[in-house]
């Protein structure tokens, strides 16, 4: 790669998975932070690698008609939201497109399912939050810095977490605990766990553990995930329910499906999850799904790993088991791309696709996957 150092004049053509803008220039790939497709931009190249590059925003010469004022006075220095400049049916649009060319480009898929897109408030969605202690108040990490930027709002938080933050109520049990708040809920990490409602069912739940930071959306996911159970189930043979979390899946999935065996290595989790399921002949396996065996035959398996996606012992698992309905949440494009690329090679396909926008204001991409 032959770039210099230097400032240059493009105009932004796209969004990266990250949500930097892409640019192309003098053959070489760069990306521009909070930019937007359409703007045309002065910049200047500070990173220089093999297959790409990295650019500051120098001026925004010509603003595109996607580019907005961020409300946020904080935004640009908290860590925390990186597209408030972007108008949200960009942001959709944008998460859209790299979930396809995540699939068609890593998954070897060029035919895809319509996707079905879930949008959400763009604001005051978010009920979960890691807050930091800063002073005698609180506060997030700071945008590329290991600072902590001092906050009394956030606009994307819970309307209970924004009144509190504002007041100066919360306080933290450790320098960084987790904070979650929804309805009646108010949890912070290191207190007593307590109870959420979800759809029409009471959750236990603990702040320290993970749990959807965007309860609406959330409850749209099981709605989802419940109507493609009753279409595409087949006899009622036993379902399971990996990286389960505190059962959040199965408390819904229990009623219409005949047994369900529920996996996760978080010991808290599994503790809440029993909780959630008392009563419900579920059973429970605390260990890493890539360990977890079981000679049982299932109609359904839900599956909802980590960013990291599906280990290679859990893939090879589902191709022998072969479950009549993989249903696979995922927080990464790419490594659900990688995966269904492989499932595929067991005859698996892709029947259905699912967005879901769960964290407006950033790039992160939500989505589930049907395969039969």
């Amino acid at each position: 790669m032959s770039l210099d150092y230097e400032l240059f004049t493009a105009q932004v053509e796209a969004l990266a998975a990250g949500g930097a803008g892409v640019i192309h220039y003098q053959g070489a790939c760069v990306f521009v932070a909070l930019t937007v497709p359409g703007d045309i931009i002065s910049g200047r190249i500070t990173e220089i690698h093999k297959t790409f590059a990295r650019a500051e925003l120098v001026e925004i010469l010509h603003p595109s008609l996607d580019r907005v004022v961020p409300p946020c006075p904080y935004y640009g220095l908290c860590g925390g939201c990186s597209q408030q400049h972007i108008a949200y049916k960009a942001q959709i649009a944008a998460k859209v497109r790299n979930l396809q060319e995540a699939l068609r480009r890593i998954g070897g898929l060029p035919q895809l399912p319509p996707i079905t897109i879930r949008e959400s408030s763009p604001w005051e969605y978010r009920n979960r939050v890691q807050l930091h202690q800063i002073d005698e108040g609180v506060g997030y990490k700071a945008r590329l810095s290991k600072k902590i930027v001092r906050i009394n709002d956030c606009l994307v938080a819970d309307p209970a977490l924004r009144q509190a933050l504002k007041k100066g109520r919360i306080k933290l049990a450790a320098p960084r605990s987790t904070v979650y708040a929804r309805g009646e809920s108010f949890l912070s990490e290191g207190q007593a766990s307590g109870t959420v409602r979800i759809r029409d069912r009471t959750l236990h739940l603990d702040a320290g553990v993970f749990f959807q930071s965007n309860g609406d959306l959330l409850e749209v996911l099981i709605g989802d995930m419940l109507a493609i159970v009753e279409n595409r189930a087949p006899h009622p043979l036993p379902a399971a329910d990996l990286y389960c979390g505190v059962g959040t899946f199965s408390v819904f999935l229990h009623d219409r499906l005949k047994s369900l065996d529920l996996v996760e290595e978080n010991t808290r989790a599994v503790a809440l999850a029993r909780k959630n399921l008392k009563g419900t002949g579920s059973s429970f396996y605390t260990g890493s799904a890539s360990r977890w065996r079981s000679a049982k035959s299932y109609s359904v398996i839900v599956v909802d790993p980590p960013r990291t996606g599906l280990s290679q012992a859990v893939r090879n698992y589902l191709l022998v088991k072969h479950p009549a309905l993989l249903l696979y949440v995922s927080c990464d494009p790419a490594t659900l791309a990688r995966d269904i690329r492989v499932l595929r090679t067991g005859g698996y396909t892709l029947s259905a696709l699912y967005f879901y926008d769960f964290y407006p204001q950033t790039p992160h991409i939500e989505s589930m996957a049907a395969l039969t």
